[in-house]
């Protein structure tokens, strides 16, 4: 078998987990086979951050990665971060209405980390991605940045996607 397949028997049903799963080749025919085999409890990661801040361009890339897992027969939810090294809101905001749009499925999410600027207004951020039209997973992290965030930023983003019954990760 391959070890993929072992590590998501340990966690899926073992430790009743969701797996987020990137870096794989999702065009090799084993790896598929042992996706489409969880795919009711994979989140599919298909393209790590995006590094640049081009918002546009992030949009015309998102759209691409929905149409090329989708061809490959994929199910699962795809889970989709921002530019500016998964940091930027603004471009979800603008743009991932209509990129989630483009899923048939329609089973795409978003992922950014509230650090950076947006820690400087987490209530307001976390309303907006509240409010949002497809689920946004919200990431923050224990560091001190001198673009907002503070030893105390990823309590606050914890507590107030409890309260937004948003998803976070850290």
């Amino acid at each position: 078998g391959n070890e993929l397949d072992s590590i998501l028997r340990t966690a899926i049903v073992e430790q009743k987990m969701f797996v987020s799963v990137g870096r794989v080749d999702w065009t090799n025919p084993q790896m598929k086979a042992t996706l489409q085999k969880y795919a009711k409890y994979i989140i599919l990661h298909p393209r790590g951050e995006f590094t640049h801040q081009d918002a546009a361009l992030w949009r015309t890339e998102a759209i691409k990665v929905i149409k090329e897992i989708r061809a490959q027969g994929y199910t699962s939810p795809i889970e989709l971060g921002t530019t500016g090294y998964g940091q930027t809101w603004g471009t979800v905001k603008r743009y991932g209405a209509e990129v989630a749009a483009t899923d048939p499925l329609k089973n795409t999410l978003f992922m950014t980390q509230l650090y950076s600027e947006y820690a400087k207004n987490v209530t307001g951020t976390l309303n907006e991605m509240a409010a949002f039209s497809s689920p946004v997973n919200v990431g923050s992290c224990l560091f001190t940045s001198p673009y907002g965030n503070t030893p105390t930023t990823y309590k606050e983003v914890w507590d107030q996607t409890m309260q937004r019954n948003l998803s976070s990760f850290y």
